[in-house]
């Protein structure tokens, strides 16, 4: 079963939870704000970076073949499944 949200939080940022837990619903808004911000930021910082930009072309283009053939694989599986269920094999 998946974790919940609290459950994710709470396991990976341990201290955030403490900072957070007792702020107030207008704190806690203030907060969200503040957060939006920086992820706006954080994004352009790193759709401007030239660097992780080339290299994230360059993992695309060099995993294209892989991913095809991990999609194809896979539709293939379950194509077959499929085949087994519908004659009685499972």
């Amino acid at each position: 079963m998946a974790k919940s949200i609290r459950e994710k939080v709470e396991g990976e940022y341990p201290e955030f939870v403490e900072d957070v837990i007792g702020l107030t619903a207008d704190e806690l808004k203030v907060r969200l704000s503040q957060y939006a911000i920086h992820l706006t930021e954080t994004e352009e910082a790193q759709e401007a970076d030239e660097a992780y930009q080339a290299a994230k072309a360059l993992a695309t283009e060099l995993g294209g073949p892989y991913r095809d053939t991990v999609k194809a694989l896979k539709l293939k599986r379950k194509y077959i499944t499929m085949l087994v269920k519908e004659k009685g094999g499972a």
